[in-house]
């Protein structure tokens, strides 16, 4: 069975919230747009990355817990261009829609990325459609195409900028008590995106690959990994065990976040998802971590059932599950 040790405990149905949630996402959208907009004399400041942070972070703690998924959500959506969403009417009708399509697509909850990612993910090029707004979401030519991909510029500077916003989000949520403000998924994730906004600022693309790494971090452990394991500050009798466990939750989150940032490299070198300029598209990065959390799953799945075929195999103690309860404990 996977562990639920370190899931968020009390973490009960959001959905009586749901008029302030959908106001919630429409705000967070609006002022991801427009923030950046206001400061583009300072444009190593004012990032859509740095700016989805805040918003999120601040709906997150002034109120109920609760809504910062939903913030999350809003402010992915909003970090679109101009050049995507070039009017206020736009922007509100893209936040109006992507709250409506977050109240139902409660899928594959606790995989990073799921619910807040896809689901901005997926409004914005049906209301393009929608409207006749036309724009190069389409790779053209350099689709698919490994030639076009370029490895040492684009995929690995992903790869290595995503482990590490995976890897510094789940130790930051594992590192804090029940009371700090990083325990939660969401805020931690937050605070990450706010960190290497400032200290990575003059790199946008590194800044963008944390932030999505930090997206993967969001998962709960135990809907990514495989085998029962302590927290950090859990008590063992053997020093090499607990060692163990530490370095298995790293490796998996390292993991999952590289598939992520490969994932989201290969978009950006196909030129997938972007306007001519490589302007943001909103939902672009959580998508990006959603997927490689489930590329990481099936590959963990593949490689599990492999070794448990092996002879003397059984130093194996537990088989891998497929059911999943996607309710948090309680």
């Amino acid at each position: 069975m996977f562990t639920t040790t370190n899931d968020p405990k009390g973490m009960s149905s959001d959905y009586p919230l749901g008029i302030t949630r959908m106001l919630i996402i429409i705000g967070s959208c609006y002022l991801t747009w427009f923030v950046p907009q206001l400061l583009t004399n300072y444009p190593h400041h004012a990032t859509n990355v740095m700016v989805s942070s805040a918003v999120t972070l601040v709906c997150s703690m002034m109120f109920d817990k609760r809504l910062g998924q939903a913030a999350l959500c809003g402010s992915f959506a909003g970090m679109c261009s101009t050049s995507i969403i070039p009017t206020t009417k736009l922007a509100l009708i893209l936040g109006s829609i992507t709250s409506i399509l977050y109240e139902i697509m409660p899928f594959f909850l606790g995989v990073g990325g799921e619910r807040s990612g896809i689901t901005a993910f997926i409004v914005l090029p049906s209301l393009l459609n929608g409207i006749g707004i036309s724009s190069s979401y389409r790779g053209s030519k350099r689709l698919l195409k490994l030639s076009a991909l370029n490895i040492h510029t684009t995929l690995l500077p992903m790869a290595f900028w995503y482990a590490i916003g995976s890897i510094a989000t789940i130790v930051l949520r594992e590192i804090s008590d029940d009371t700090a403000v990083a325990v939660d998924p969401v805020r931690a994730s937050a605070v990450i995106g706010l960190a290497g906004a400032l200290l990575l600022k003059y790199d946008k693309i590194a800044v963008l690959a944390v932030y999505g790494g930090s997206i993967v971090g969001m998962s709960l452990p135990s809907k990514l990994m495989m085998n029962n394991r302590s927290s950090f500050s859990s008590s063992s009798s053997s020093l090499l065990s607990k060692i163990s466990k530490i370095l298995s939750l790293v490796l998996a989150f390292g993991i999952a976040g590289a598939f992520s940032g490969l994932i989201h490299g290969a978009t950006i070198d196909w030129k997938l998802w972007s306007d001519h300029g490589g302007a943001s598209w909103g939902g672009k990065a959580g998508t990006c971590a959603f997927l490689g959390c489930i590329i990481y799953r099936i590959i963990a799945y593949i490689v599990h059932k492999i070794i448990r075929c092996l002879p003397n195999n059984n130093s194996i103690s537990r088989p891998y599950t497929k059911s999943i309860n996607l309710k948090p404990d309680t």
